[in-house]
Parts: structure tokens; C-alpha cells; sequence
């Protein structure tokens, strides 16, 4: 199993300090001694059983890297100040079973792209987000759609938690959630956690990173990865070493209710090394901060998240055995939406518009080597319960509620055997398989509603191989690979429809995905990538229920077709190492997206799917990072996306819809250790999202966006306590988000979904 340690922070590798690292999965150790000191330690093909050594006492860095892999057969070798290469130590000095290959000076990693890979060749296209500092403990309470003022290439809708859907680059249909697959294809570990469903919102506790691999992902992750892959990466049981956590919050919101979280976490190792588990439970409540006048109610807008994960590792010699299970259920009392027109952060309805996810999944990952090769066999069910309750009282002519409930239940399983070598050559091949059953229903609580009532089913299958090759030569690295997949649909419904639509509840097609990249290395600091690649979205069909005034024949059978997007890509990044190390990366992208899938809303409030026409967009990515002192680190990036024609350039917008045209962050982090073993950190950050529109044609009108937001974060550390206080939205901005209401009424009124008001955040965690 290949893996590699890079962090570009200033090493301190001669400051003496204190440490207390128990042993460790060596990946484990490497990072958390990485994440204190700022080391870059490169290495390649760790096996999972080496475990480092214990580290006690007060020493540099330096010193507690080699005494950390004293037995475990590797030796660090330094390369520049404060980066360290990981070489086979002598033979004699081999105490554990190791499976290590040549390294050279390329740092190797392991990133979304399923096998290892040069830094230097991911570096414009993928983006690793971790939870370290000050504001990224307080990310870590949070779900995916907060990291979106964190990484500007990453946008989100604003329906509320377990509503949302996310996009990347730009490439984005509307912020209507409807029967659509995503565009950004989300895993947890190994497990696909949302096909035509919106984001679960899982919260991040105990997560080692949150891993997004841009642009099209379509031969290696098959459909509904148009605009990437974000991974999120779980911290996984350790097989020698007791530990856990307890973490809690407090959070008053200005003008809002109160809120808090509280989670937990024990790591417990069994069977000498061989066996152990990982448990994690939470609970979080965010407080509401919207007001219903006609119903004389404060702070509808409550949701509480519960959820758990408890993960089982079993090590048999070079194969491991990971079992995953995780749940969740975010329970929104009303929508978080306002009016204008009415007093701030202030609407009227008559009835409430609660929402729910639950979210259950279970995954068996086993991985092996085979052949000289590595084998990655992945199965999941899952289970994702979606609902969405909508004030209906405008077309029922009465207080009415309408229900929008979907039960969405998949199978998936994927087997790939791959080969990495350090100068970046290697292979891939793999097949896989996804089965899902979906119901959606329409529920109405009134009679003159009921019109509106109805169910439908689908079932789909997905059969799939793919394959990408490597090869290196001189500077240069050439990958190409292509995916192949056969895709069938069958939908069967309650409602009468008529002979001539039954034919179009029975969808099929087929898919051919490529990909090519040049690479060139034309330094130790410099690379430069040019890459051309495909996705796509499979086609389907939408049943619809109207009254008869709407159309006269009552129902209503539209299919959709498949859609594609094919992106021309050039990327490049430069790093320097030293005292003062600097990154840079840079991607300049041009989308050509045909036949866009996208949810709409007819006039009477009900999502459904149709093809937009083409559209051509441009994406510049850029960011950075730099540390010009030992305690001080600055980062920050770019996003700029425009519609240069096509459907979302029309009436010269030339905005996507639900997509910042201009998003960016500055992000300045500064710590010191102080007397008493105390350790002091200090952490800002700035972001923009500009402006956006809701949709297209009619929804155009509906501008968003235009959003400062404004942190600070402080944490104080003594071994292993920690107190962090967070202020978000330090301005107490109230602009409006991406997303919408009631689909009922929000073209008769002016709905804006506001930025939670100023919060602070008081977080205590103790560490065992």
C-alpha cells in the first residue's frame, strides 16, 4: 500500500521540544509528527503493518523522526532543510515485515486518483483539505457544504444540511434538488455516499482529510463526476494503541437561539495487532435565526444532527480488512429562508417546512497484494431517506403542506488491481457494478392538493470497465485510460399514463469515457500538465401529476437525455522548499457541456428534469501558500468562472447558475509555544463569493450572491487539552446564499436564504 506524509510547512526540525508519540501505524505518526513540526517526509509502498517507535522526551525533530522509525526498516535520509526522504534501512537493522520500493526525490502520494501518483503531476488538480489549525478544528464540526468559503473552487447550495448540492469549477445545472445525478461525485473511503441525491451533509469528525480531485472523472469514476471527486478520508482503527477523544461546542448566534455539539470517539486495538475497532458518535445542534410573522414563531429554522461510525480492521500479513458502517439523520424543524419586504431575517407562512436525511451506509474494503500489483475490492449498500416539506398553500387555495419524500436504496461494488512506480509510471484496471432502487412520492396533507399526489419507482443498473496507463519518459509522463459503461433504467408509477409515454419509463444507453495527460517536470520545483477528459450523466425519465388546467391530460411522462462535458485542461504548480518554502498551483480549464441535464420548476412548484441546451464555460483555479517565518503561514485561492456561450451566457449574464462568478479566500494562521508547555495559535480568514443568479430562463431574475464572510479563530494547547474560540461572520453580513424556499412562491416573492448571523463558538477537546 503506497503512501506519503507532504505537508509544505517550515520545518522546525532544530527547535527542541517535547514529545510523547506512542506507537503508531507509521502513516499515522509520520503525519502527526509532520502536522507539529512542519517536516516534509517523503516515501513510497508503506506496508500497513509497520508500526513506528515510541517517541519520549524533549529533543528536536529531526531526532524524534529517527527515533520514530527505529524497527520499522526504513531511514531518513535529508534532502533539503527540513525535508527527509524515507529509504530501506541496511537489512540488519529490519525488524518488522516492510514492503518498500526505490524512491527517488519525487514525492509520492496517495490521492483520489485510486493509485499512487507524483505530487508534482496532482498538484493543479487536486486540492487536500485538513483540520489542524484553529479554523480547521472548527471545520471539522461542520459538513462539506462549510468548506466552501475555505476552498473557492468548491461552491454549495443553501437549501439547508442534507438538502445542499455541491459543485466544482463552475460546472453547475441549477440549485433545484431534483431526480438529476450530482455533478461532483462524493466517497466516503471507497463508498459513492450520493448518486442523484444531494449531499448527505455527513459531519467531518475524525476525518484525516477531505481530498478533491477537479475536472471530469468519468474513466475512473464512472458517471455523475462531471465536475470531480470529492473523497473524504476517515481516520481509520489502529491496530496497537488505545486512544480517543471528546469534543464540545457552544455556539451563540446574534439575534439567533442557541447551539452546541458533543462527540466522541475510542480507538480500541485487539487481538496482538491483528484486529481492532474505531467508534465515533455526535451530536449537533445549530440554532435557528429565521422568524415566522403570521405564525408568531422565532427561530424556526433548528436542525439537529445525529449520527455514529463505527469501523472494524483485520490484519492477516500483507491483506487488510476494513469494515465501515455509518449513520446519520439531520432533522431540519422549518426552512432557512427569509423575505424582503418584511423585517430582517423575517417571513410568513402558514404552515412548516420541516426537512430530513438518513443516512445509512455499510462498506467491506479489502486490500492485498497480488502478483506485485495492489488489489482493491470495494462493496457498499446504501440507504439515503430524503425529505422536503413545502408551504403548498398558494395552489391549494388553504393552509396546505406538500411532502416531497424520496427513499433511495444502492448496491455498488468495484475491484481494481493497479501498480505504481516512483517516477510516476504505472497501471490500472478495474470493473465495476451499481444497482438502485428509488421511490419518490408526493404527499400532500389537504384535499385540494391531493391532485398533486403520486409515486414512482425506478431501478437502475450500471456495469462498468475501466483501465489507465502511465508510462514515463525523460521529463515527460504520459497517462491515458478510458471507461466504458452499459447503463439501464426501468420506472414504473401509480398514475395513468399514457400508451404512448409507457415506453419512455424504460431508458437505456452506453458510454465511452477517456482521458489523456502529457506531463512535463521541467524542475525539482516545476511542473506543467496538459489533459483532456470526459464525463457524463446517464439519461432518465420524469412522471409528473398536474391539474388539468396545466395540462390537460393530468399526467405527464418527459424523459431526459444523457448529457456530456468534455474539458481541455492546463495546470502547473512550482514549489520551493527551504526556510521560507512558497506553493503555487495554477489550472486554466474550457468546459464544453452538451445537453445539460437540470432540475426546473414548472409554475405550479413541482422539480422536473430536462435538457438545457449546450453551453461553453472557462475556469481559472489558482492558489497558494507561503510561510516567511517558522510561526507564520500564509495561504489563500481563486476561483473565476464565465459562460462564454451557450445557455448560461444568454441575455450576456454570463454567469452559471448557482456558481459565484469570482470566488476567492485569504487565509493567515500564526502559533507559538509559551511557558508552562502551553502552545498558542492564531487563525484568519477572508473569503468572497460573488454574484450568481438562481437559474435560467425565468429564474434569472433572482440574483444571489456578493457574500463577504469574515473569521478568527484562537486556540490554547496544553498537551492533550485544547480551548478554541471561533468567530464566524465577523460583520455580521446578511447576504443571500445560493438557493431558494418554497418553489411555491418564490417568484411572487422575493425569498433570499441569509448568511447565518455573527457566531461565536466556544470548542473544549481532550485527547486520550
Amino acid at each position: 500500500m503506497a503512501a506519503l506524509l507532504w505537508l509544505c510547512r517550515p520545518a522546525t526540525a532544530g527547535v527542541v521540544e517535547r514529545y510523547d508519540l506512542p506507537s503508531l501505524a507509521l502513516i499515522d505518526a509520520l503525519q502527526e509528527l509532520s502536522a507539529r513540526t512542519g517536516l516534509t517526509i517523503g516515501g513510497s509502498r508503506i506496508d500497513p503493518a509497520i508500526r513506528s517507535h515510541a517517541v519520549t522526551g524533549r529533543m528536536s525533530a529531526e531526532t524524534a523522526l529517527r527515533r520514530l522509525l527505529i524497527g520499522t526498516g526504513l531511514r531518513a535520509v535529508k534532502v533539503g532543510a527540513g525535508h527527509y526522504r524515507l529509504d530501506p534501512a541496511p537489512r540488519s537493522r529490519v525488524a518488522l515485515p516492510v514492503s518498500v520500493a526505490p524512491v527517488t526525490e519525487q514525492d509520492i502520494v496517495v490521492t483520489a486518483g485510486k493509485r499512487a501518483q507524483p505530487l508534482a503531476l496532482t498538484e493543479g488538480n487536486v486540492e487536500r483539505v485538513t483540520f489542524a489549525t484553529p479554523l480547521g478544528a472548527s471545520d471539522g464540526r461542520g459538513n462539506v457544504s462549510d468548506l466552501a468559503g475555505r476552498v473557492p473552487s468548491l461552491s454549495s447550495t443553501a437549501l439547508g444540511p442534507g438538502q445542499n448540492k455541491l459543485f466544482l469549477r463552475g460546472v453547475a445545472d441549477t440549485s433545484f434538488t431534483g431526480r438529476t445525478q450530482a455533478t461532483l461525485g462524493e466517497y466516503l473511503g471507497e463508498a459513492r455516499i450520493n448518486f442523484n441525491g444531494p449531499d448527505p451533509g455527513l459531519l467531518l469528525y475524525d476525518v484525516r482529510s477531505v481530498e478533491l480531485l477537479k475536472g471530469p472523472q468519468g474513466t475512473l469514476y464512472g458517471g455523475g463526476t462531471l465536475s470531480g471527486v470529492l473523497r473524504i478520508e476517515p481516520e481509520r482503527p489502529n491496530l496497537s494503541h488505545w486512544s480517543g477523544f471528546v469534543d464540545s461546542a457552544l455556539t451563540g448566534t446574534w439575534q439567533g437561539a442557541w447551539g452546541g455539539a458533543l462527540a466522541g470517539m475510542i480507538n480500541v486495538p485487539l487481538a496482538d495487532e491483528r484486529f481492532g475497532l474505531r467508534l465515533l458518535a455526535y451530536r449537533r445542534i445549530d440554532g435557528g435565526y429565521i422568524d415566522d410573522a403570521q405564525r408568531g414563531l422565532r427561530n424556526v429554522n433548528r436542525t439537529k444532527t445525529t449520527g455514529a461510525r463505527a469501523q472494524m480492521r483485520l490484519k492477516a500479513g500483507a491483506w487488510s480488512v476494513d469494515l465501515l458502517g455509518a449513520h446519520q439523520d439531520i432533522d431540519a424543524r422549518d426552512g432557512n429562508y427569509a423575505v424582503k419586504g418584511l423585517p430582517r431575517l423575517t417571513r410568513a407562512t402558514a404552515v412548516a417546512q420541516p426537512s430530513r436525511n438518513q443516512f445509512d451506509l455499510a462498506t467491506l474494503e479489502v486490500r492485498g497484494a497480488l502478483a506485485g500489483a495492489e488489489l482493491v475490492s470495494a462493496t457498499s449498500l446504501l440507504r439515503n431517506d430524503i425529505s422536503a416539506t413545502f408551504d403548498a398553500t398558494a395552489v391549494a387555495g388553504q393552509a396546505a403542506a406538500l411532502v416531497n419524500a424520496r427513499d433511495i436504496q444502492s448496491f455498488s461494488h468495484e475491484s481494481r488491481l493497479s501498480h505504481s512506480a516512483p517516477d510516476g509510471s504505472g497501471w490500472i484496471v478495474g470493473f465495476a457494478a451499481l444497482g438502485q432502487r428509488e421511490t419518490q412520492r408526493q404527499l400532500a396533507d389537504a384535499p385540494q392538493a391531493a391532485i398533486y399526489t403520486m409515486r414512482f419507482d425506478t431501478k437502475r443498473i450500471d456495469l462498468e470497465l475501466f483501465a489507465q496507463l502511465s508510462h514515463r519518459f525523460g521529463r515527460f509522463l504520459l497517462t491515458g485510460g478510458a471507461r466504458v459503461t452499459g447503463s439501464r433504467l426501468h420506472g414504473a408509477t401509480d398514475i395513468p399514463v399514457r400508451p404512448d409515454e409507457r415506453n419512455l419509463l424504460h431508458q437505456g444507453d452506453a458510454h465511452v469515457s477517456p482521458m489523456v495527460q502529457l506531463s512535463w517536470f521541467g524542475s525539482d520545483a516545476l511542473t506543467v500538465s496538459a489533459s483532456y477528459r470526459q464525463g457524463f450523466r446517464s439519461d432518465g425519465v420524469t412522471v409528473l401529476r398536474l391539474p388539468t388546467e396545466i395540462y390537460p391530460n393530468g399526467t405527464l411522462a418527459i424523459p431526459y437525455g444523457a448529457d456530456s462535458i468534455r474539458v481541455l485542461e492546463v495546470d502547473g504548480s512550482y514549489r520551493t522548499q527551504g526556510a521560507r518554502p512558497l506553493t503555487l498551483t495554477a489550472a486554466v480549464s474550457l468546459v464544453d457541456w452538451s445537453a445539460i441535464q437540470a432540475d426546473q420548476f414548472f409554475s405550479a412548484g413541482f422539480p422536473v428534469t430536462i435538457n438545457l441546451p449546450s453551453s461553453n464555460l472557462v475556469n481559472v483555479d489558482v492558489s497558494g501558500s507561503w510561510r516567511p517565518w517558522t510561526a507564520l503561514s500564509i495561504g489563500g485561492g481563486l476561483s473565476a468562472t464565465t459562460a462564454i456561450s451557450g445557455v448560461h451566457s444568454d441575455y450576456g449574464l454570463h454567469e452559471v447558475a448557482s456558481v459565484p462568478r469570482v470566488a476567492w479566500n485569504i487565509d493567515v494562521a500564526w502559533s507559538r509555544g509559551l511557558r508552562g508547555g502551553y502552545k498558542l495559535g492564531l487563525e484568519g480568514r477572508i473569503s468572497y463569493r460573488g454574484k450568481a443568479r438562481l437559474g435560467t430562463d425565468e429564474f434569472r431574475r433572482i440574483r444571489q450572491g456578493e457574500i463577504v464572510d469574515a473569521s478568527l479563530s484562537a486556540r490554547l494547547t496544553r498537551g492533550r487539552y485544547s480551548a478554541t474560540v471561533t468567530v464566524d461572520n465577523l460583520a455580521n453580513s446578511q447576504s443571500s446564499l445560493f438557493g431558494y424556499g418554497n418553489p411555491f412562491t418564490f417568484l411572487s416573492e422575493r425569498q433570499i436564504t441569509p448568511q447565518r448571523p455573527r457566531s461565536v463558538t466556544l470548542g473544549l477537546r481532550a485527547d486520550f
